[in-house]
């Protein structure tokens, strides 16, 4: 699957992460605010800050790593780098 830019990227629950560098499989399990919005007295506007809990599986997975969480824009730097590739789920 080819990625021109990471803003063309959409990620969903159950859409599956393959991370070739360290033999490990993941699922999206949930999307959450880590930080919000917030706007200025001067009106300027930030944007929020998303992240994904991520459910690993794998050689090295135990139940003290297993459990996961990125930035979206940090997972979708690593998807348009290919470290890891993204397999959407067929019912999104």
């Amino acid at each position: 699957m080819e990625y021109p830019d990471k803003f063309n990227i959409v990620l969903n629950p159950g859409d599956m992460l393959v991370d070739d560098v360290n033999n490990e499989v993941g699922i999206l399990i949930e999307k959450y605010k880590v930080l919000p919005e917030n706007t200025y007295d001067n009106g300027f506007v930030t944007q929020p800050i998303w992240g994904w809990k991520i459910t690993w599986a794998g050689a090295d997975m135990h139940a003290t790593n297993r459990f996961g969480a990125i930035t979206e824009s940090g997972l979708k730097h690593q998807i348009v780098e290919g470290r890891v590739k993204l397999i959407k789920n067929a019912n999104t």
